[in-house]
């Protein structure tokens, strides 16, 4: 359960809770109704209305619930930072993060269950690739991180040993991607999803090169 506390000032008196929520939280319309529906919004401790109007000096809760269906698992985590809304991992390569139908224990998600109980994983990496997770602890914090990779404000950056040398140091590939049936990977396919990917030749290397 996450709780935000907000207290009334009077920039906020007269205003209604729903448009203080949105407001300040800059709550989603999906996570506002999940909300209300689990009536986790009070005004100094009591039950209040989407409508209602608050005064100076009036505290406002609201409780969101977490929840998660991964099962706990204990595991050592390399928690590169934690605060109350995020937590950033550095995964080891090996480490498969969500339990699949080949893999239901032993997972990164069992452990992060394990230590926090619910989370929100805001992207993924396959099992043999090592690098920064980023996992929020609530579904605020989600709803706001996916906002920011929506809107460029959070990025992802890959190194990947190549064999061979790209014909260009530099350049951009634009080729569709689809799941390859039955291998559990992606590859380019005329049907599949559009895909850009920006590459930079970092290092020449004798199998090929560091991009």
């Amino acid at each position: 359960m996450h709780l935000c506390r907000i207290v009334v000032d009077q920039a906020l008196a007269g205003m209604a809770v729903r448009d203080i929520l949105r407001r300040n939280l800059k709550m989603s319309r999906s996570l506002y109704r999940k909300v209300w529906a689990g009536r986790g919004v009070t005004v100094d401790g009591q039950a209040v209305e989407p409508f209602s109007r608050l005064a100076v000096g009036q505290t406002l809760m609201v409780a969101i619930a977490a929840r998660t269906r991964v099962e706990p698992e204990e595991m050592e985590l390399a928690v590169l930072f934690e605060d109350e809304d995020v937590v950033v991992i550095d995964k080891p390569a090996g480490l498969v993060v969500h339990p699949t139908k080949g893999f239901s224990a032993g997972t990164l998600a069992g452990g992060l269950a394990h230590r926090y109980g619910a989370f929100h994983l805001i992207g993924r990496l396959d099992q043999f690739t090592s690098g920064v997770l980023v996992v929020a602890r609530h579904p605020l914090a989600a709803q706001r991180l996916t906002a920011s990779l929506a809107r460029k404000a959070l990025g992802r950056t890959y190194l990947a040993v190549v064999h061979g040398r790209p014909d260009l140091p530099e350049g951009r590939i634009d080729a569709p991607i689809a799941r390859v049936p039955g291998a559990g990977r992606r590859a380019i396919d005329p049907s599949g999803q559009p895909a850009i990917t920006h590459y930079r030749e970092l290092r020449e290397m004798e199998v090929g090169g560091l991009a």
